[in-house]
């Protein structure tokens, strides 16, 4: 199984990196999420693009054993859609993967138990439908009008209870068949709501269209397929998102995912950057050299 991330430049720099309190803690994170991964996997890929190679690679000088600039291709998307760098870094994967985002930390190896799970994931995302960050409900008019939806998202639409999404801290699993078709149909739900005016209430729900139809596709399998045809198995790090944001339930798993706000945060950015200068000198002086 290999680790694979991705960087898309285009929503990083048209949005100036807004999610990090500044360029250079955004490139201290990259540093710690690839040097903390490597130690568990032989084999490291980066998915970016000329410019996201240009900085990460020819100047930050992250040794990926292999580098792809295949994210050209997704340059015609609106950087609101962030989550496209990724979800097009799914549907290429061709052998079992695990793509992590550059604010998570893997401290410890996954269990071995990873290794024949079709999805793996952070945590799954409970919610109550009306009252949660996550608004399934745009897809009813899409529903009612008949216009094109997968089938995994109609049928999760009508199992009226509570539902789950799937944290993409992590991301990927042995069923790269399987991972391949959902992440292509996300790609095909964004494009919809780039060209078609009933699809855009869906525009730039990354969270929507990335983690809670990962979830339909989960479900849908679950239920429809047989374990003799191959019935999806999900892992996860953890139970729920309660015990992902438990430090001590995340510090035996070995696991940090600097989540939203976290990367604004003075305090934790200022222990990252001491972890860097402490740990990784040569990275923390380069850094510092690249961002004046």
């Amino acid at each position: 199984m290999q680790a694979v991330w991705s960087f898309w430049s285009k929503p990083y720099f048209e949005r100036q990196g807004s999610t990090w309190l500044s360029h250079k803690h955004y490139l201290y994170s990259c540093v710690l999420s690839f040097e903390c991964a490597r130690r568990h996997f032989c084999e490291t890929v980066l998915y970016t693009d000329d410019a996201g190679a240009e900085l990460l690679i020819d100047e930050l000088k992250l040794p990926f054993s292999s580098v792809s600039t295949s994210l050209n291709d997704v340059n015609h998307y609106d950087s609101a859609w962030w989550a496209v760098g990724k979800l097009y870094t799914y549907s290429m994967q061709s052998a079992p993967f695990i793509h992590i985002d550059s604010d998570v930390y893997l401290w410890k190896a996954l269990p071995k138990h990873f290794q024949q799970a079709t999805v793996i994931g952070q945590n799954p995302e409970y919610f109550q439908i009306g009252s949660s960050w996550y608004h399934p409900e745009k897809f009813d008019t899409i529903i009612a009008s008949r216009h094109w939806l997968p089938d995994e998202i109609i049928w999760y639409r009508e199992q009226r209870k509570k539902q789950m999404a799937v944290c993409c801290g992590i991301l990927g699993g042995s069923d790269v068949g399987f991972i391949r078709q959902y992440a292509k149909q996300a790609l095909k739900l964004i494009d919809c709501s780039l060209t078609e005016e009933i699809y855009q209430p869906l525009h730039g729900d990354n969270l929507l269209i990335e983690q809670y139809l990962l979830s339909a596709f989960i479900n849908y399998n679950q239920q429809h397929i047989s374990a003799k045809q191959g019935q999806c198995k999900s892992a996860y790090i953890f139970k729920s998102a309660d015990e992902a944001f438990n430090p001590d339930i995340s510090k035996q798993a070995g696991y940090t995912h600097l989540i939203g706000g976290a990367k604004c945060n003075q305090k934790l950015m200022d222990r990252l950057e001491r972890r860097i200068c402490n740990d990784y000198p040569e990275y923390f002086e380069r850094i510092n050299s690249m961002v004046l």
